[in-house]
């Protein structure tokens, strides 16, 4: 048991376990703890614990990084500031971009030069009297008061822009575009009529058209419920069109086939009526 603890190493490794093994809150952790070992520890605790675990573990690995920053020759500093709660005050937060290692964080009272230029002041006075290396370069957001403190604190470092955030801006137009097609063509396709009997007869269980058409149907039932998800491509729009255009041209190549009398399928009306459709919804958007 540590000195003057009231409780022992176990329970601060179970502490440290469920934090980061389960990515629990201090409330999980508390419920946790109380559920599964029926030990009652209080918020302060918790955070105690996990202070000193990320303490042991800075000075573990610190030596690591400073050895790898020496190597890059200095550090790139990126600084950041997360937009405060409503009454809370915002964070400001400084890294290397070569290694992560942090090399500052503060609760600003507000997002005006004086107050970033203090905090960059701090920040290169930690990087020079603990980690003796030079500034090589500094990242961040475009915002003004921000640039113009950087320009007064490091005037001499070379200053870019985050490129995440750049890409936004530059994006705005085309996104706002591609979120228009893929709007248009969903609402295309749920215009089509044998669409919707397709998906009122699989609703109802009544039987449904299967092989060449049956696949058709579903594929086309499928992208007009499509919505953007985490791992979509960033034009999702543009992807969607795509797809159906892909499925318009089997359709194409369909009928060309029963128009030279190469083979009929059942429910060969319906892909005719499907291509017929499908080009006119092509030309909406």
């Amino acid at each position: 048991m540590p000195p003057n603890g009231s409780f022992d190493w176990e329970v601060i490794a179970t502490v440290c376990v469920i934090r980061w093994s389960n990515h629990c809150t201090y409330e999980e952790i508390i419920a946790e703890l109380a559920s599964r070992h029926d030990i009652r520890m209080c918020q302060d605790t918790v955070e105690r614990f996990l202070k000193t675990y990320e303490i042991a573990c800075e000075a573990r690995y610190r030596p690591a990084y400073v050895e790898k920053i020496r190597a890059n020759g200095g550090v790139i500093v990126a600084i950041d500031g997360i937009d405060p709660l409503k009454g809370e005050k915002g964070i400001y937060g400084a890294y290397d971009a070569f290694t992560g290692l942090p090399l500052g964080s503060k609760k600003m009272p507000n997002q005006k030069q004086d107050t970033i230029e203090e905090f960059l002041r701090s920040t290169e006075a930690r990087i020079k009297g603990e980690l003796g290396v030079p500034i090589k370069g500094i990242i961040s957001d475009a915002h003004r008061s921000q640039r113009f403190a950087i320009e007064a604190v490091l005037s001499d470092v070379p200053h870019c822009l985050c490129h995440f955030h750049f890409y936004i801006l530059v994006l705005q137009a085309p996104m706002a575009l591609d979120s228009h097609l893929l709007t248009t063509t969903r609402a295309a396709l749920r215009k089509l009529f044998d669409l919707r009997m397709f998906e009122d007869d699989r609703v109802a269980g009544q039987p449904t058209p299967e092989g060449f058409l049956g696949k058709v149907l579903e594929a086309l039932t499928a992208l007009s419920n499509w919505t953007r998800r985490p791992n979509d491509p960033a034009f999702t729009g543009l992807e969607l069109f795509g797809r159906v255009k892909g499925i318009l041209g089997m359709l194409h190549a369909a009928v060309t086939k029963f128009h030279a009398g190469i083979f009929t399928i059942p429910g060969e009306k319906v892909v005719q009526r499907l291509c017929a459709c499908l080009v006119l919804s092509d030309r909406s958007p």
